[in-house]
């Protein structure tokens, strides 16, 4: 490791490298996926398809969306800003889902705890970099759009 760079950095830049050289695999892409097909992302639940869009004209956009999906800050994020949502927290890579599932709980538990969305976000991270060690770039992936000082509290 070169002298005088951050860890954080080398790793981003290496995971940028093979982004530009194709190296990354096809389902850790962005959402263009979707938006290139001409339709936009949903989540399938077992009754159906549901979109940001689909909650917001039933009036039930939660103000706070935790999304495991891959599109969950790229896609989802701004159409659930739109629909109403205060918050959106989710990954900008895909994330295994042992890791996304722990990434999630160590989310919620500091929620729970009185902490805010971005503070929650934070200790999650850290959580998840403890676990599976600063190489693994699962803690890095997750992301915030919105009010970071929501919490429980006022929702």
């Amino acid at each position: 490791e070169p002298v005088g760079v951050d860890p954080v950095t080398a790793l981003l830049d290496r995971i940028s490298e093979r982004a530009e050289q194709g190296r990354l695999p096809p389902w850790s892409g962005g959402g263009d996926a979707a938006a290139a097909s001409g339709t936009p992302a949903h989540w399938l639940l077992e009754d159906g398809p549901v979109s940001p869009e689909d909650l917001a004209r039933h009036a039930a956009t939660p103000p706070l969306v935790f999304s495991n999906s891959y599109l969950g800050l790229t896609s989802f994020g701004p159409r659930f800003l739109m629909s109403g949502a205060s918050a959106v927290v989710g990954p900008h890579l895909a994330v295994s889902q042992p890791r996304a599932r722990a990434f999630a709980g160590d989310f919620y538990r500091a929620l729970a705890a009185g902490a805010t969305v971005a503070s929650s976000l934070r200790a999650a991270a850290l959580a998840c970099r403890d676990r599976s060690g600063a190489e693994d770039p699962a803690w890095l992936s997750y992301g915030l759009l919105g009010s970071g000082a929501l919490a429980l509290q006022y929702l």
